[in-house]
C-alpha cells in the first residue's frame, strides 16, 4: 500500500503566490477595502475608477462608486483623493448620479 503524498504548499496556492499580500491581512482573515468593494459592485477595477478613461459607461460607473463611498461616510475630499480626482468632480458626479437615479425611478 503506497501512501499518497500531501500536496505541496506551492501547488495548492500557486495562483496566490505572485499576488502581494493585502495591507489589512490579519491572521488569515481578509476583508476588501471599501473602495475595492464599491468598484466591484460598479463593475470596475480600482485602476479603471482612478484612471483617465472618460467614456460614458465608465463615467457612470465611476459616479456609482462615488455614491457608494459617500453612503459609507467618506467625505467628497477623501473620495477625490483616493480616485485621483478633484473635489468638485466628485460633487458634480454625486449630483449627476442623483439626477439620473431620479429620472430612471420616475420613468418606471
Amino acid at each position: 500500500m503506497t501512501r499518497a503524498t500531501p500536496p505541496r504548499f506551492g501547488d495548492r496556492y500557486a495562483r496566490y503566490e505572485l499576488t502581494p499580500m493585502p495591507p489589512n491581512w490579519v491572521r488569515g482573515t481578509w476583508k476588501p477595502s471599501p473602495l475595492a468593494a464599491a468598484c466591484e459592485l460598479a463593475g470596475l477595477t480600482v485602476d479603471q475608477a482612478s484612471g483617465p478613461d472618460f467614456t460614458r459607461e465608465t463615467s457612470y460607473r465611476r459616479m456609482y462608486v462615488y455614491h457608494l463611498l459617500y453612503l459609507r461616510g467618506w467625505s467628497t475630499t477623501q473620495i477625490a483623493a483616493i480616485l485621483n480626482r478633484d473635489h468638485s468632480t466628485v460633487v458634480y458626479g454625486l449630483r449627476r448620479f442623483q439626477m439620473i437615479r431620479e429620472a430612471v425611478c420616475a420613468c418606471s
